[in-house]
């Protein structure tokens, strides 16, 4: 991450939403390390149901180098970042 200050949520509010169960969840521009461990994170928690958008070799390696299977995933390629908030918006 870009800071180093500890990341703080109150644990009532993880509580409620894992209680609700898992939403799906657009990860727009996918192909970031850093974006898919978030998505991780969120997916091990019971969070999200993630819909990737974005290139998908890159989306898959960032899934391969996290050791993370991602493929019962929806993963919709699109190779041009700046048309991936479009598609988002249209889901």
């Amino acid at each position: 991450m870009l800071s180093k200050k500890e990341i703080i949520f109150p644990e009532n509010l993880l509580k409620c939403a894992k209680a609700k169960g898992s939403v799906k969840a657009v990860i727009v521009n996918a192909g970031k390390i850093v974006v898919m461990e978030s998505a991780k994170q969120a997916v091990d928690s019971n969070l999200i149901e993630p819909v990737f958008i974005g290139d998908k070799t890159i989306i898959n390696k960032c899934a391969n180098d996290l050791k993370w299977d991602i493929s019962k995933y929806l993963i919709i390629n699109e190779t041009d970042e700046n048309s991936t908030a479009p598609i988002a918006a249209k889901l």
